[in-house]
Formats: C-alpha cells, sequence, structure tokens
C-alpha cells in the first residue's frame, strides 16, 4: 500500500471512515469494511486480460473489536491478497475518521474526525488536500449488492502536489468504503480501482450430532 496516496490505495482498501449523521446515542454510519469476515474483490477496469487478473484485490476484515465510545468506533485488522503477495494493515476509526497502520508501523490519516459532514476538506498541501464533492449513486452495483443496502455513497476527490500523482476521485459508500477508484488521464476520468463482489468467508460447518447411543434390552 502506498501510505503517500492513501485514499485509493485503501480500500483500496480501506478506505474507511465514520460519517456521524446521528446524535451519539445511535450507531453512526461508517463508510469503512467493519465487519469481521466481510471480504470484498476488486479489479483495475484499466487492465486488459493477464494483467487485470494479476491485479485483481481481495480485501478480507479480521479480528474487528468494538471500542467503549459513544461514536461506533473500532479497531481490527484487513489482509489485502493479490496474486504478488499479501499485506496486513490494522485499522481505527474514531469519531468519523480512520488511521491505518501497516506491518512496517508506518501510520496514515485516510479519512478525518467528521467526514463528511463536519470535515469536507482535508490533507497536506506538500503531499495531497481532499475535499468531499458530494453525494451520489453508481448503480452498476446493485448486481451483488443486498436490496436493502445502502447505495448513496459520497464522492471525494484527491488533488496532490505537483510531481506526487493523479488526481483521484474515490466514491465511498456505507460499511464497505472503497467502492471506485478513477485518475485524471490525458483530459479524461479513467476508472482504475472498481468493487466487482462483496460477501462473508465460510463460516466452519456445525459439528455431526453424536449417534444416539444403541438401547439397551427391550422388545425389538
Amino acid at each position: 500500500m502506498s501510505l503517500r496516496h492513501p485514499l485509493p490505495a485503501l480500500v483500496l482498501l480501506l478506505l474507511a471512515a465514520s460519517c456521524r449523521t446521528s446524535p451519539l446515542d445511535k450507531d453512526p454510519v461508517l463508510y469503512a469494511p467493519h465487519e469481521e469476515g466481510l471480504v470484498l474483490s476488486y479489479e483495475n477496469p484499466s487492465l486488459e486480460g493477464q494483467a487485470r487478473a494479476d491485479e485483481r484485490l481481495q480485501v478480507r476484515v479480521e479480528q474487528v473489536r468494538p471500542l467503549a465510545s459513544p461514536d461506533g468506533s473500532y479497531e481490527g485488522t484487513l489482509t489485502h491478497t493479490r496474486l504478488s503477495g499479501q499485506e496486513r494493515l490494522a485499522f481505527l476509526t474514531r469519531d468519523g475518521g480512520l488511521r491505518v497502520v501497516d506491518a512496517q508501523n508506518r501510520g496514515a490519516e485516510v479519512l478525518p474526525a467528521g467526514f463528511p459532514e463536519r470535515v469536507q476538506a482535508w490533507g497536506d498541501r506538500q503531499e495531497v488536500v481532499y475535499r468531499v464533492l458530494g453525494r451520489g449513486t453508481l448503480p452498476r452495483f446493485d448486481r451483488f449488492l443486498p436490496r436493502d443496502f445502502p447505495k448513496v455513497g459520497v464522492w471525494v476527490e484527491g488533488q496532490p502536489a505537483p510531481g506526487k500523482g493523479p488526481r483521484t476521485r474515490t466514491f465511498l459508500l456505507p460499511d464497505v468504503g472503497t467502492a471506485e477508484v478513477h485518475e485524471w488521464r490525458d483530459g479524461a476520468w479513467v476508472p482504475v480501482m472498481r468493487l466487482t463482489g462483496r460477501g462473508f468467508q465460510d463460516a466452519p460447518a456445525a459439528p455431526a450430532p453424536s449417534p444416539s447411543p444403541a438401547p439397551k434390552g427391550g422388545k425389538t
């Protein structure tokens, strides 16, 4: 994961964050994958053939623990798997913000506390500045999201400093985080990351019941 450009990477993860849209005594909406066992699949639509297959990404949520706080905070682990290898990241959501830490103990604030209602612009002008563009929907995800799943998401644009990479636009969904990422290339927005599946890893099979003991005595 590139911590220099955390938004498209997370979600690439993670991009995750929570959005407080209700009083503190109610659970806030989380723009992040936070359900233990959740598996998200992604691909890069700008690639073709074997290159696209090689770059497919699977994100699995593991070891989630709710924290004793009124803002719906969680901590846990995300596992990112590609053909080239696997990466584990610790994450923490607090007051609508998300922070991730990789195996080398490098941390990054992916989304700020108060996103997207109270804080709509953040970042480092020497690296990347982010701003909320607004809410929207992408009907392409309807084919694999539950019928009652919230389909209205938030678009965030990343404007990097000169020489720090392309502009990005990331679409975030509740309880998923990153659903799609676009890059500005040659005068057009090109999708470079797209959610292609959402599900849960299989639960362990229940043990088979022990056979009843044969009756002793009595008539047959």
